[in-house]
């Protein structure tokens, strides 16, 4: 009975009027989405994070090469553009900061009117933030503040005593041995 069922069902469906969709007439996103090959997205990728576009840092000349690139390829899949006066960008203000090779960070405490330096390597020790900007900073600007840990049931917090309003605070990475 189960394979006069499917027997049926099969020449209903093989009968049925099959509507061809005209390939001018696919949304070109479905398009795109359908007709990207592995082999496509290599190629994209490979581009990006190559050397030319040098991180594609906001900014940076190999930013503007990405984009540049990305929307190039919008336009061959023929994407309407959604960005700023009709064109596939959209332009906001995003400060950046660029850490250059020799990058460094030091920390000098006073210690028995000495000052103690103590070194963090970047990336290991230190990194600059994704948000971060330009500046200078005065001395008074930075506060040490150990692991920066409150333990009211250990009786230890590092904020004891320190005020940190309005100023950049420095802690130690990870957790204390």
């Amino acid at each position: 009975m189960n394979k006069v069922i499917l027997s049926i069902t099969a020449l209903l469906l093989l009968n049925m009027p099959v509507k061809a969709q005209n390939a001018e007439t696919i949304n070109p996103e479905i398009k795109a989405l359908y007709t990207t090959t592995e082999t496509d997205l290599r190629d994209w990728m490979s581009y990006l994070v190559s050397p030319e576009c040098r991180g594609r840092l906001t900014g940076d000349p190999g930013f503007f090469r990405a984009v540049n690139y990305t929307a190039n390829l919008f336009k061959e899949w023929g994407l309407e553009p959604g960005g700023d006066n009709g064109t596939y960008f959209q332009n906001f203000p995003h400060p950046y900061t660029e850490v250059k090779e020799g990058g460094y960070f030091n920390l000098y405490i006073p210690v028995n009117k000495n000052w103690i330096a103590k070194d963090y390597p970047y990336p290991d020790h230190y990194m600059v933030g994704g948000t971060s900007d330009s500046g200078e900073l005065k001395k008074l600007d930075l506060v040490y503040i150990g692991y920066g840990i409150t333990a009211p049931e250990l009786n230890y917090d590092d904020y004891k005593g320190i005020d940190v309003k309005g100023k950049i605070v420095v802690c130690e990475r990870d957790v204390p041995y």
